[in-house]
């Protein structure tokens, strides 16, 4: 697939390969599909922590399907983000967990909502430095994060 001329020139700036690597992310199937893949892995890990979280023992495959097929990925989200301040009082343990699902769900919505990726969507991801990390080095910074995210749900909610 061809870049379109307004995205070559956002590729001309002083960060081209930063740039390069997020417009790639969104436009190369193979990549926008490995996205979408490691958004559901953090989503599967955000339906396990509530369901260990607020399900009894006896019940928990009912509620995880009921938290699977019932709350969106932002949902899910949102109702982590209620939880964990009272299992951590420390917002820095938790803090870049947050940073990082809300940069995947934005590269996630891009690369499922749309069959290419404008310059006014590309300048604004280009802004976010936690979107601009997980895709340089790609797969290995989103999947790094998403291990992250599971081991530290896994350890909080013990």
């Amino acid at each position: 697939m061809a870049i379109p001329e307004e995205l070559k020139k956002f590729l001309t700036l002083d960060k081209a390969e930063k740039h390069l690597d997020l417009v790639s992310g969104l436009v190369d199937p193979e990549k926008k599909g490995n996205i979408i893949s490691l958004a559901a892995l953090a989503e599967e890990e955000l339906t396990k922590f509530l369901t260990r979280y607020y399900a009894a023992q006896n019940r928990s495959e009912d509620f995880q399907e009921l938290i699977e097929n019932s709350l969106t990925f932002h949902d899910k989200i949102e109702a982590v983000k209620k939880v964990i301040p009272k299992l951590d009082s420390t917002e820095a343990n938790y803090k870049p967990h947050f940073e990082f699902l809300r940069a995947l769900k934005r590269l996630r919505n891009t690369a499922a909502h749309s069959y290419s990726v404008g310059i006014d969507e590309a300048t604004k991801l280009a802004g976010d430095s936690e979107a601009i990390h997980l895709v340089s080095d790609f797969p290995n910074n989103l999947w790094a994060r998403v291990k992250a995210l599971r081991d530290y749900l896994a350890g909080v909610n013990r």
